[in-house]
């Protein structure tokens, strides 16, 4: 008695369940098909109010399935165009005509906004596409094209942005006035914050591979995975980042400070890395290091502190102070039956008063190491590397 008691509850329990999924589904395409253009049609309208750019897409689509819990509408085959008065003409190909592509980009809202009439869009979500983030010799950026507008409380659309999420999206900034060269792929990415407000706490996380990070024509990270994952204050133009962590193919790096953007671009970074494998951190070394890295074979653990502080223009350079050190390191040459062991060292990088090399400066303290049966020790100093000025003892 008791087990078909049991079994009854059982099939009740399943028939009730089954039932409920099938009203939702029923009231989602009921929904889609009362109300799906209507609300199409009022979000484009409003977002056209606010471009300051062409924009294009293929297809239309409203769903309450695709981002359940919340509806989206999905704009398919999007192709936008720099905005007007960009000077293009020192790019080529697609970094000359388009600001960005995608396959498909979600705006994302609350179900219960369709039944208020009053659409406040919380989470974009681009999946599979481009976007060429350009800045030309003058310092002219082709990449604003939203002009925001005061919303009131009985606007029918908000902006009130808390979430963006890039899926299968390549990144390419390009910034003449500075000599910058990124290009970027993000598998996932997301960027966490109240983005409508002038003072949030932002975070990120996600999987980036970077193609080429290149800064005056020399390529930092070339092929390279990359995790990034910050947390930080945005008070208008200014981005304190409380904590951060870079992994790049499993070295991993700790940052902390601020940046500010506006007519003047200026950081105060300070970058930490400990406990490093001396040969992952060569691998990730610029292009022109290659002949080093070719040559020599190095084991052991590598650590620093670096410090970038200053104004970010072509004019000049940042500043940079790096404290770093070498513990338990072997260093041979291919080919050849020299080797150093048992090397250690502690040493200072700075730039300098005029961040040059002029006056950069390299400092080797309590440098000690092992060749054959010999013990050696000393302090090495270089001064302006161009024309060296070297004192050792």
């Amino acid at each position: 008695m008791q087990k078909r008691t049991i079994k009854k509850i059982g099939i009740i329990a399943a028939s009730v369940t089954g039932g409920l999924i099938v009203l939702f589904f029923a009231a989602g395409i009921i929904i889609a098909n009362f109300y799906g253009d209507e609300i199409s049609k009022l979000i484009i309208s409003e977002i056209n109010k606010n471009l300051k750019t062409e924009i294009k897409v293929g297809k239309v689509n409203f769903s309450v399935f695709k981002h359940f819990p919340d509806a989206s509408v999905e704009f398919q085959d999007v192709f936008a165009k720099p905005t007007k008065g960009f000077n293009r003409s020192e790019f080529k190909g697609s970094f000359r005509d388009t600001l960005f592509s995608a396959q498909s980009l979600f705006l994302q809202f609350n179900i219960l906004d369709i039944f208020q009439e009053r659409y406040k869009i919380k989470k974009i979500h681009v999946e599979k596409g481009r976007m060429y983030l350009l800045t030309n010799s003058r310092g002219k950026e082709n990449y604003h094209f939203w002009e925001s507008t005061q919303s009131t409380d009985t606007s029918k659309f908000q902006l009130c942005l808390k979430k963006i999420t890039f899926t299968n999206v390549k990144i390419f900034y390009i910034d003449n006035l500075l000599h910058t060269d990124l290009r970027i792929h993000s598998k996932k990415f997301v960027l966490n914050g109240d983005f409508s407000s002038d003072d949030y706490s932002l975070s990120t996380t996600g999987e980036l591979f970077a193609d080429c990070i290149m800064i005056d024509n020399i390529n930092y990270v070339k092929s390279s995975s990359m995790s990034v994952n910050l947390k930080m204050n945005v008070k208008n133009n200014l981005f304190e980042i409380q904590k951060g962590s870079i992994d790049v193919e499993d070295f991993f790096l700790d940052v902390t400070g601020s940046i500010k953007t506006g007519k003047k671009n200026n950081i105060n970074l300070q970058i930490k890395g400990n406990d490093i494998d001396i040969q992952s951190f060569l691998s990730l070394l610029p292009e022109k290091f290659d002949a080093y890295k070719n040559e020599y074979q190095s084991e052991g653990e590598f650590y620093f502190e670096a410090n970038v502080s200053g104004e970010i223009d072509s004019t000049q350079f940042v500043h940079i102070e790096t404290k770093f050190g070498i513990k338990n390191a072997s260093i041979s040459k291919n080919n050849a039956s020299l080797k150093l062991k048992n090397v250690s060292l502690t040493g200072l990088y700075s730039n300098g008063e005029k961040n040059s090399i002029s006056t950069t400066t390299l400092l080797l303290n309590q440098l000690k190491f092992t060749v054959g049966k010999s013990k050696i020790s000393g302090n090495f100093f270089m001064k302006n590397p161009e024309y060296p000025q070297v004192e050792i003892n």
